[in-house]
């Protein structure tokens, strides 16, 4: 009867020892998880956290459906020469580029459309468009 007695205490010893690590693994996700979240959650988040411009005069205009046709015809009046701005090979290379890749494509046509387009941005895209291919010729 002893026996049986040492064998049984052993038997939930054993039994509790595989709970208690099961809880702690759990314990353990649990903890990742969290951290997890927390991370997830900070990068989403800055953006929102970062210093926003109180000076709200420097924020630049969206660009409206109108403004994008008005673009449009500037730069195609370019390209066929119907204005007085001189121009190189190169760049008028890189600005047929710039028209036919950014300004026709629909996914500009929708975020103008979306309000996500701002004067900044299409500036940006020019210059990098333009440093980049005069760069090359």
């Amino acid at each position: 009867m002893c026996n049986i007695n040492a064998k049984g205490k052993a038997l939930i010893n054993f039994h509790d020892g595989i709970v208690k690590e099961k809880h702690e693994r759990e314990e353990a996700d649990r903890k990742r998880r969290i951290q997890l979240y927390v991370f997830v959650s900070r990068c989403i988040a800055y953006p929102f956290n970062a210093k926003q411009p109180t000076d709200m005069t420097k924020r630049q205009p969206k660009i409206a459906k109108q403004q994008l046709d008005m673009i449009t015809q500037r730069f195609q009046a370019f390209l066929k020469g119907e204005t007085q701005i001189m121009a190189d090979e190169a760049f008028q290379n890189a600005v047929q580029s710039y028209h036919d890749v950014f300004l026709k494509s629909d996914r500009v046509q929708k975020m103008v459309h979306s309000g996500a387009c701002s004067q900044h941005d299409f500036r940006e895209v020019f210059r990098n468009n333009i440093e980049k291919r005069v760069r090359y010729y």
